[in-house]
């Protein structure tokens, strides 16, 4: 750091020893305010402009920061500076330090780089654990219960008989329990899948949440897919784009469930440079008056995953435009 002492009546700056050396100048070298604006960087101009100007034209105290160059090197200084008044109540000297905060900055900015790299980590070991067990249950439903209930069906089509079918009673019974098995089998198959998205696999993310509002909608609300990813924006990492199928599901699941009266809404997935964003959107009547500040299971999963990948979560309604649900993720570089 340096300190500074600017006179008001003649106009005289004089630097510390600290001064020159935070600025790589020789000792002794002339100075004056408008030093500033020939060291602050092109974007920091204007905040050079404002510290000249108070210095000169309306000498006051101020506590500003400020980027310069230094030959090579670019530092962040926070000037600081104090005005003294004469006996008359008069402007008289202004007394002030530039303090280089360059290396606290630098430091700040790797920690919290550390904190999202650490944040992100943890994200992807509990999404990876998450899909684990998902495929652990979906091959247990299909290899366990699934081959048992079909295995049962093949079992009870051996009793079709002439015998059988001379009783109605009986006949009906097994028809019965044939519809019954089959219902059960193919009610297994779809937690399976739904479980592992195939979709998503083979045919990529956009193909996957247009899946999911084809399933989603019904005869009474129609969801649509709308997903706009720019060609100019890298493909998204393998478990982001599986985080974002998981969140478009479960809003989704959300709006069927949840939005009273909604005969239209809609999935948008959009990418653009170092962000991506997930809106849903309907128009019915999906919060209840304490659901913004107390969320279902789902909304508070979604909301903390949100905060995990240092995203923003917003939700709420329009009287207009009915319920909505907004997710911005930045991108990692």
């Amino acid at each position: 750091m340096g300190s500074w002492d600017y006179n008001v009546a003649t106009g005289a700056l004089r630097w510390s020893d600290g001064m020159y050396r935070l600025y790589h100048l020789a000792l002794g070298t002339p100075v004056a305010p408008h030093f500033y604006l020939d060291a602050a960087l092109a974007e920091d101009h204007p905040i050079a402009e404002r510290l000249v100007h108070k210095l000169l034209q309306e000498p006051s105290s101020f506590g500003k920061q400020l980027r310069v160059r230094v030959g090579a090197q670019i530092k962040t200084l926070r000037p600081k500076a104090e005005m003294l008044r004469d006996a008359a109540g008069q402007p008289e000297r202004v007394l002030g330090v530039d303090l280089d905060i360059s290396t606290v900055q630098r430091l700040e900015a790797e920690n919290l780089h550390l904190r999202l790299t650490r944040q992100r980590q943890l994200f992807d070991a509990v999404q990876q654990a998450q899909e684990t067990e998902r495929r652990r249950i979906a091959e247990g439903l299909h290899n366990g219960i699934g081959q048992l209930l079909f295995a049962t069906k093949l079992r009870l089509d051996q009793l079709h008989t002439p015998a059988l079918d001379a009783e109605p009673a009986l006949a009906a019974a097994r028809h019965e329990a044939a519809r019954l098995l089959a219902d059960a089998i193919r009610q297994t198959r779809v937690p399976s899948h739904e479980l592992v998205p195939l979709a998503l696999e083979e045919f990529g993310l956009a193909a996957a949440l247009q899946d999911v509002c084809r399933q989603l909608s019904t005869p009474q609300l129609r969801l649509r897919c709308h997903p706009l990813l720019e060609e100019d924006v890298p493909p998204l990492p393998p478990l982001l784009r599986l985080a974002l199928y998981r969140m478009a599901q479960e809003l989704g699941l959300n709006i069927v469930k949840h939005a009273v009266g909604a005969t239209e809404a809609s999935l948008e997935l959009e990418t653009m440079p170092g962000f991506v964003l997930l809106r849903a959107e309907d128009n019915g009547l999906a919060f209840r008056p304490h659901a913004a500040t107390n969320p279902g299971l789902g909304l508070r999963t979604i909301r903390d995953q949100v905060a995990l990948l240092n995203g923003q979560f917003e939700q709420g309604h329009h009287p207009e435009f009915g319920t909505f649900v907004r997710l911005r993720i930045p991108l990692p570089t």
